[in-house]
């Protein structure tokens, strides 16, 4: 699992780390002014929240699943397309 999938919530991640996610995401998506309009900055932040919150319950999801079946999740890498 990488380094940023422990941190519990989108808040304990760091701000470098966040920018650098939203600017990867700001190439795929028109988010408009994100970085000097503060309500969009707000609202693509809480979108990130959102989608990172559910993301993580996902893989809690399949990690027990994994666990259920008896398989070891550190071996067993989360299927993106499948979860799609």
């Amino acid at each position: 699992m990488p380094l940023l999938l422990h941190k519990e919530t989108w808040g304990a991640i760091d701000d470098g780390c966040k920018v650098a996610i939203l600017t990867a995401a700001a190439q795929k998506y028109d988010f408009g002014c994100w970085t000097t309009d503060a309500r969009v900055a707000a609202a693509v932040g809480k979108l990130a929240m959102h989608i990172y919150t559910e993301f993580r319950a996902e893989l809690h999801k399949a990690h027990k699943k994994l666990l259920e079946k008896g398989h070891d999740p550190e071996h067993c890498p989360y299927d993106t397309q499948r979860a799609a």
